[in-house]
């Protein structure tokens, strides 16, 4: 699959948030967590995690990776270190 940009949507339901991002599928995943964490500016302790389809996105994968395309939906979940 070749490199493009594309729209995404991010959920944050424990803020009934919606955010539409356009990333660039070569991106990392952590590209994206850095982006959505000056954003959402969580807590020291805190980290995020995006899920897709309920399955953890490794920040070292390329968002290419996991066949996101346009209009995908990644849900945010922050979390402290240690657990959901």
């Amino acid at each position: 699959m070749a490199s493009q940009e594309i729209l995404i949507i991010l959920s944050y339901k424990a803020k009934s948030k919606i955010y539409q991002v356009q990333v660039n599928t070569d991106s990392l995943v952590q590209e994206l967590i850095s982006e959505m964490h000056s954003i959402l500016q969580p807590g020291n302790q805190q980290i995020l995690v995006l899920y897709l389809n309920n399955f953890i996105l490794d920040p070292k994968k390329k968002l290419k990776d996991y066949n996101i395309v346009k209009g995908s939906q990644i849900e945010i979940i922050i979390t402290t270190n240690g657990g959901r």
